[in-house]
């Protein structure tokens, strides 16, 4: 087995059904009084191998680790603690009757029921589902037998007494996991005083393997779509809430993470503005500008109606210093114009000729009311 010393003395005694067989002194260092180890990080020393024999009889053996408590450890990390929470990795590296070990009768109450290992080894991370009811005392477990790089591993799981189950392999047994290198050789239900009676038992597919994707390339780099828009490049994100979806159906957005983007500093350089009317202007970048990219900044009160485009394409619109409307602008190295123009100009143009249209009709009604379709008529 390998064990992590953490806050925890250098003496470990293995007790099988109560009674110690086995004392052993832990090799290694001991952590200091701010490691500690998680299921996803190993903060402490790394695991060292430790060699002991045991005797254990036909049936269930109830194996305890008893680990001696240290000077000045932390309380939360203390030897109860530990021992309460030590799941080792055990390999069996040879079995054999034990010169001088007593016989030891059976456990009639214990009983393991076989299960098929899922489909194609580990591959993929399933899940085991299903649903399991038990009668007896004490908690149900799944006892599974993994082959890594020749040597057999002995995983436990533990289960409900009634109700459904979910176990997702990678999360169960995360010491040093990875599909590609091991298999399952065996697998079984155990109980201790009744029969387990199981039901829906089925494997999913937790995660799918890089190399059953249609496109791998997505893991590393996943094309993403920010409010609908493929984004490419870096994208400028006004104030509210944003929609960010991943393109690639097969690869989920588990996280996400949003640094913001510095623009290169760029040399001052002249620009020529003008305005052809209140809202519309025209920006004309100089040809060999050496910005690579740069922000144009128009000192007119935001509105989400200026546009900006260079060859028809629109460019981002951002806020700047809170007050100013701005716009990305991409390198322009033969030069080019901007153009800025108010959308919505267009709409109060469009009620301003219908005004004026319906304004006509009335006044010309009005001076001529035989054009009139409705006229009066004498009894």
């Amino acid at each position: 087995m390998e064990i992590s010393r953490l806050q925890v003395g250098s003496v470990l005694s293995l007790a099988v059904d109560g009674s110690v067989q086995q004392t052993v002194t832990l090799p290694g260092v001991n952590a200091n009084s701010q490691e500690f180890d998680a299921p996803n990080q190993l903060q402490g020393p790394a695991p060292v191998p430790v060699s002991v024999n045991l005797t254990l009889g036909p049936g269930w053996n109830d194996v305890t680790f008893l680990f001696k408590s240290a000077t000045g450890e932390r309380g939360d990390l203390g030897a109860g603690v530990i021992s309460a929470a030590v799941a080792p990795d055990l390999s069996f590296t040879q079995i054999g009757p034990a010169p001088g070990a007593s016989p030891v009768g059976r456990d009639r109450a214990f009983n393991a029921q076989a299960v098929a290992g899922p489909p194609g080894g580990l591959h993929g991370d399933p899940d085991l589902v299903g649903t399991v009811a038990s009668n007896g005392g004490g908690n149900p477990w799944l006892a599974v037998a993994l082959g890594v790089r020749g040597n057999v591993t002995y995983r436990l799981y533990p289960l409900p007494q009634q109700g459904n189950f979910d176990i997702n392999f990678m999360h169960a047994f995360p010491n040093d996991w990875y599909d590609g290198d091991q298999r399952v050789l065996g697998m079984w239900f155990l109980s201790r005083n009744t029969r387990l009676k199981l039901s829906g038992l089925y494997y999913s597919l937790h995660a799918m393997p890089a190399r059953a994707l249609h496109n791998p390339k997505s893991l590393t780099a996943l094309p993403i779509r920010v409010d609908g828009k493929l984004v490419t490049q870096p994208v400028f994100l006004s104030r509210g809430p944003h929609s960010v979806k991943s393109v690639d159906r097969e690869v989920k957005i588990g996280l996400l993470s949003m640094d913001p983007v510095t623009l290169p500093k760029t040399r001052p350089f002249a620009l020529r503005w003008q305005r052809r009317s209140p809202t519309a202007v025209d920006v004309t970048v100089p040809a060999k500008t050496d910005a690579a990219s740069f922000l144009l900044v128009f000192g007119d009160a935001f509105h989400p109606e200026w546009q900006a485009t260079v060859d028809g394409k629109l460019l981002d619109h951002v806020i700047v210093n809170g007050v100013s409307n701005g716009w990305v602008v991409p390198a322009l190295p033969q030069g080019g114009t901007i153009a800025l123009r108010f959308a919505g100009q267009r709409l109060y143009l469009i009620a301003g000729i219908v005004s004026l249209i319906a304004l006509g009709l009335l006044t010309t009604l009005a001076l001529k009311p035989e054009l009139w379709p409705i006229r009066s008529s004498n009894p």
